[in-house]
């Protein structure tokens, strides 16, 4: 919101603010909202959408099996959220009735133009008539007069602390310079924030000693690393899909921890393999303090040996959600870019970054 973009050309936000706190600090922020625009719709259309919403895992566009149905060729690649149950719906639905209250309350109070649409009906009514009601804020003349950012600085967190009600708490408040910054954490006996090139960030994320994990093994291969907290666990549940012991016969153990974590033993294809990790996750998630049943993707990842290439059968195939458990090796692919400047080296670098939303 503070790029030249959104001064130029405005802005639009979706489900969001969820809380009196993000509300309070939109308000009264250099770009307050024009208008706030409310869709109620009853509960029981909300949970009928809810729990049957499926997404084209291609294009992202939403379907419904009763509301929007999926052209044919789009049936093969729809995928559904593990966390649509009415369980979560009724939660979720139990904390909007008791936040929106106060963050309407919040615009009222700024003087920013409110309007709530019955959405039980067609969605272009609905369309027609939020269209009535912004065409009345533009000439009222109620809308904010045009902002500009500032020149120069850069763009970083919007919040810090835990005085805000936010999911993730931002390193730096955003009007202290990283001097300020690197004060104040030091003040409440906080790191500084580590600078440098990403290779120190990649050092900085792989300083491990392999001495204090238990190595884990699958089909005769070292495939990942178990903290010495997962395998007391995996002691007191002894749930199936998994043994404890030594390394396997002719394994390479040089600097493992003394026991090491077998999965799938005695299991000698990759389809039984991954049926038998599949019973050892359930009772993981089952445990509920190693794999949250809301992280759980109904995805399933390839796993092999540690180093061996990517060209190669897996060994077996595990839940997402629980590769960390077990250290396993992840791979992925982030397209990223660079925008050259006047003398051919790059000006700007455009780098991917993760959705704080994402559970894993």
């Amino acid at each position: 919101m503070s790029r030249r973009d959104a001064a130029s050309c405005g802005w639009l936000l979706d489900g969001y603010p969820r809380t009196a706190g993000q509300a309070r600090r939109l308000a009264a922020s250099a770009a307050p909202p024009d208008a706030v625009v409310v869709l109620d719709r009853p509960d029981a259309l909300l949970r009928d959408f809810a729990l049957g919403r499926c997404t084209d895992s291609a294009t992202g566009a939403c379907y419904h099996p009763k509301y929007a149905p999926p052209p044919p060729d789009v049936e093969a690649r729809l995928v559904w959220r593990t966390d649509d149950t009415a369980a979560v719906f009724d939660e979720r639905l139990r904390d909007h009735r008791a936040r929106i209250a106060g963050v309407l309350a919040v615009f009222h109070a700024a003087g920013v133009p409110v309007a709530e649409f019955d959405n039980a009906r067609s969605e272009l009514e609905t369309f027609d008539a939020v269209c009535d009601f912004l065409d009345g804020v533009e000439a009222a003349g109620l809308r904010r007069p045009a902002w500009r950012p500032p020149d120069a600085g850069p763009i970083g967190p919007t919040t810090g602390g835990s005085a805000y009600e936010e999911d993730v708490d931002a390193l730096c408040l955003v009007d202290e310079t990283p001097a300020e910054c690197d004060a104040r954490r030091a003040a409440a006996g906080d790191a500084p924030i580590a600078t440098g090139s990403l290779l120190e960030v990649a050092r900085r994320c792989n300083r491990f000693d392999a001495a204090d994990y238990a190595r884990v093994y699958a089909r005769g291969c070292h495939v990942g690393y178990a903290s010495a907290a997962l395998v007391d666990a995996l002691r007191r549940l002894r749930p199936p899909g998994a043994a404890l012991g030594p390394a396997p016969a002719g394994a390479e153990r040089a600097g493992a921890a003394a026991t090491a974590v077998t999965l799938a033993p005695d299991a000698a294809t990759e389809a039984d393999a991954t049926r038998r990790v599949a019973a050892l996750v359930a009772a993981l998630v089952a445990d509920g303090a190693w794999v949250p049943r809301a992280k759980v993707r109904n995805e399933l990842q390839d796993v092999r040996a540690l180093g061996a290439p990517l060209s190669g059968a897996p060994l077996f195939r595990v839940e997402r959600a629980a590769v960390v458990v077990f250290g396993l090796a992840t791979v992925g692919c982030h397209v990223n870019g660079y925008v050259a400047g006047a003398d051919g080296a790059p000006e700007a670098v455009w780098l991917a970054r993760r959705a704080l939303s994402k559970p894993t």
